[in-house]
């Protein structure tokens, strides 16, 4: 069968071929073809991509992808200087590349996009979305594992992970879609944050709803969908679910002295959101009491306002908090 490709090249050494090891990252995107058939592949150009993709998809024809996309959690903390910052980057990539690789995805063919904090990796559909699951979180929280046993507080790992599966397109000059947007609303929502926050784990991972219920509802073995909580997160005027899993952290240990400073920060928001809430209830604002714990920091109670703004221009029912949805349930 033959895979279409986009081939770059790099200067062979003398004496014979270069291999996919030597080559290192400039190998090519070549979506029919799984990973234990990339030694076999040939490297033939003079100019390095920096980042593969695939060119033989036009703007017109959206490609069903796996999305992974990866934060670290304070990354922008004040203990956490230039030198440490680089330092957690490229451990970061580390453990994330030899973990897509242990686990039979691949790295150097697929699409990637550096978000300083974190990373996006696209992978096309031809790779099963199962073995982001099983058994590459796995592996990548034994990676983190070992490199938070090797390195001082300030320089340990955390990663909040989100996985989704949809159509993107490949424009030239990145990737786009609305399957993004979906995939960063989770990476980004309160509920998922709050809730890994408090936690020792070195990994916590949140999916779509979509992926959650045609691949792991259905599966057996390692991945246990029980493991797997639902929370709601707000997109837009809209609330979507996502499912939860975090492994359990390093046995009888408390979170660090850096992620509780992170949680008590949290915290003083938490309160300010509370007396924003109430001061907008007693201006007549709608936001009422029994609103005040539906919000976890100021920008909710913005994105409230907000959305009840939106629903009565348009005629809309007010949008409300999903707690408060299910207290008056």
């Amino acid at each position: 069968m033959t895979a279409h490709r986009l081939q770059t090249e790099i200067p062979a050494p003398r004496g014979g071929p270069v291999s996919e090891r030597q080559a290192g990252p400039h190998v090519t995107y070549q979506p029919h073809r799984l990973s234990n058939t990339r030694a076999s592949r040939a490297v033939t150009s003079t100019r390095p991509a920096p980042e593969p993709a695939p060119a033989h998809h036009t703007d017109d024809h959206p490609v069903h992808c796996t999305l992974f996309a990866v934060d670290i959690v304070s990354f922008t903390d004040r203990r956490r200087d230039d030198e440490i910052q680089r330092y957690i980057r490229k451990a970061m990539y580390r453990a994330i590349r030899n973990s897509f690789d242990r686990a039979g995805v691949g790295w150097h063919e697929w699409f990637r996009q550096d978000r300083g904090d974190g990373v996006l990796v696209v992978v096309p559909s031809a790779v099963s979305a199962m073995l982001f699951l099983d058994p590459l979180i796995d592996l990548l929280r034994a990676e983190l594992r070992f490199h938070n046993k090797m390195s001082s507080e300030p320089a340990q790992i955390r990663l909040r992970v989100a996985l989704h599966a949809g159509s993107v397109f490949f424009d030239g000059n990145g990737v786009v879609g609305h399957a993004l947007t979906r995939l960063f609303t989770l990476l980004d929502a309160p509920a998922f944050k709050a809730e890994f926050r408090d936690t020792a784990a070195e990994i916590g991972l949140v999916t779509s709803e979509h992926l959650y219920d045609d691949v792991i509802r259905h599966t057996s073995g390692l991945v246990d969908p029980a493991d797997y909580r639902p929370i709601e997160v707000a997109e837009d005027e809209f609330v979507t679910r996502g499912y939860v899993h975090i492994p359990p952290g390093p046995a009888g240990r408390a979170p660090s002295l850096l992620h509780q400073r992170r949680s008590a920060s949290a915290t003083a928001h938490t309160a300010t959101a509370h007396t924003v809430a109430a001061h907008a209830a007693g201006n007549g604002a709608g936001c009422g009491a029994a609103e005040v714990t539906a919000v976890r920091d100021v920008r909710d109670v913005r994105d409230v306002r907000e959305a009840r703004g939106r629903d009565a221009r348009d005629g809309r029912e007010s949008w409300e908090a999903p707690e408060v949805r299910r207290a008056a349930r």
